[in-house]
């Protein structure tokens, strides 16, 4: 009973992190309900520990990572050559996600669980597809008409809001071909056009790409059971287009010229000077390439998990800031290691996603939450080139996710 308490605390924690309500409702701040559901979470799992013999930690390569990630976050903070200070406040934001992976990956203890986790996610985040109709519908904007995003913590532009719609598309997808009722199917089913119509309103063009492989994967695994589903959501969303803004349709459109400015540094005209666009992608290019200069000249420890930039500002003046680039920042805060840890994070996703994917042909349950695990790893790996937040708690349950079906796995092979 403990154990089922704990995992249900912990349900109730990730529907809070993802919704975030108290930012909407301040009363809710004073309440501290997302610190009261993780310690409830936490409280109740050692009970079930005690009481039934459950393991406090489920020793599989995501709660290693987690572990390992705490580990070198530490180091940085108290050696790192920027880093000035050393409270733990400093690096609040990894500890909780590292207590996240260790909660998530011990209390997922079967099949079930696992598509709870995967079904309170997707439901959670129907208020970011809620919020990015209204924005649009509203005509709330940043920087002309492309959607900022919901008020919540996870996503602060609008190209976080289009990565986070992005890797939740295989979920939406996941529950429209499981769930025992056609409406509900259908309803899930609207949600994938509407993420493919808020991706577009954001004017995001890494989140365009991203969703471009997205939709190749949802293809090419789901044609052949779903095929009037993807006919009718290709169709809802051709419809779609026409009501998106045309500034937003441009600018994603415009991926040519924005690769060649960003990886070649060229401008379309150079006679008439660059665009906002072509300065933004050269600011890109120059931060990246500090950043990575950065990390070649500190690769035991980067710069500091919390570095004080004014330290570096005068070497590395475009390291200035936060790299739009998920592993350079991995790197910039925890050098070579932190980069490994990174990149292992989202090989972990891909790897045994794919491998249970194929290993359990029959095990229809497995087989698919595999899948769906797998393209959005797939998914990050992309967004996460042009990404900011390299522990993102949405990859970061993915992960858990996705090591705590392949330690079922094993589990069901020993039984």
């Amino acid at each position: 009973m403990a154990s089922l308490w704990a995992f249900r605390f912990l349900l109730w924690y990730i529907c809070i992190l993802w919704v975030q309500p108290q930012v909407r409702f301040p009363i809710l701040q004073t309440l501290h309900i997302a610190d009261i559901s993780f310690a409830s979470a936490i409280l109740f799992h050692v009970l079930a520990v005690a009481q039934e013999g459950d393991r406090m930690i489920r020793w599989g390569i995501a709660s290693k990572l987690a572990v390992a990630l705490l580990v070198l976050a530490t180091v940085s903070l108290y050696m790192a050559p920027f880093q000035t200070r050393h409270d733990f406040n400093s690096m609040e934001t990894i500890w909780k996600q590292v207590a996240l992976i260790l909660l998530v990956e011990a209390t997922a203890t079967s099949v079930e669980r696992v598509w709870a986790v995967l079904t309170t996610i997707a439901i959670a985040t129907l208020w970011w597809m809620k919020a990015g109709f209204r924005l649009a519908a509203a005509g709330e904007s940043f920087r002309g008409d492309r959607l900022m995003g919901p008020a919540v913590g996870l996503m602060d532009d609008p190209n976080a809001f289009a990565y986070m719609v992005v890797i939740i598309i295989p979920l939406h997808m996941y529950l429209s071909k499981f769930t025992t009722s056609k409406w509900v199917g259908k309803a899930y089913l609207a949600m994938v056009m509407l993420a493919v119509y808020i991706v577009i309103e954001t004017g995001s063009r890494s989140g365009f790409v991203a969703m471009l492989v997205m939709a190749l994967l949802i293809v090419i695994h789901h044609w052949k059971r779903q095929k009037v589903n993807i006919i009718l959501a290709v169709l809802g969303v051709v419809l779609i287009i026409p009501f998106t803004s045309q500034s937003n349709l441009d600018r994603v459109l415009s991926l040519g010229d924005s690769f060649r400015s960003f990886v070649l540094g060229e401008t379309k005209d150079p006679d008439r000077g660059m665009t906002q666009d072509e300065q933004s992608s050269l600011e890109r290019r120059m931060k990246n390439k500090d950043t990575l200069r950065l990390i070649k000249n500190y690769p035991v420890l980067g710069a500091g998990v919390s570095a004080n930039q004014s330290l570096h500002a005068s070497e590395y003046p475009h390291a200035v800031g936060i790299v739009h680039c998920e592993i350079l920042r991995a790197g910039y805060q925890m050098g070579i290691g932190g980069m490994v840890i990174y990149g292992s994070i989202i090989a972990v996703i891909i790897a045994f996603g794919w491998k249970l994917y194929i290993y359990y042909g029959d095990w229809v349950e497995m087989r698919e939450m595999a899948w769906t695990l797998f393209a959005a790893g797939v998914t990050v790996s992309v967004a996460g080139f042009f990404g900011s937040f390299p522990w993102n708690p949405m990859t970061l349950t993915y992960c858990a996710l996705v090591s705590s079906l392949m330690l079922l796995s094993k589990e069901h092979v020993r039984g």
